[in-house]
């Protein structure tokens, strides 16, 4: 199992309904800490997104370090933003 660091400035928050999983590693960022211009706020994970990849590569790097895990044990889902 993997234990979170936490003697970093988090950037990073876990859900209320994760929190009862110990073994699982489920968090939201907060976008604090990254690398990203304006307009996508500093701590932009988002590959899909105008932001350049070299930014969004540093990013993941930095969030992931900060969780303590290798971005090769990560899965992430793809979130659309509808109104349908």
């Amino acid at each position: 199992m993997v234990k979170l660091t936490y003697n970093k400035p988090k950037m990073y928050i876990i859900p209320k309904i994760f929190q009862q999983f110990p073994e699982l590693i489920a968090v939201e960022s907060n976008r604090k800490g990254g690398v990203s211009k304006a307009p996508f706020s500093s701590l932009n994970l988002g590959l899909h997104t105008e932001d350049t990849p070299e930014s969004v590569t540093h990013n993941r790097k930095l969030f992931f370090d900060n969780l303590g895990i290798k971005m090769s044990r990560v899965t992430q889902s793809y979130q659309v933003h509808k109104d349908k």
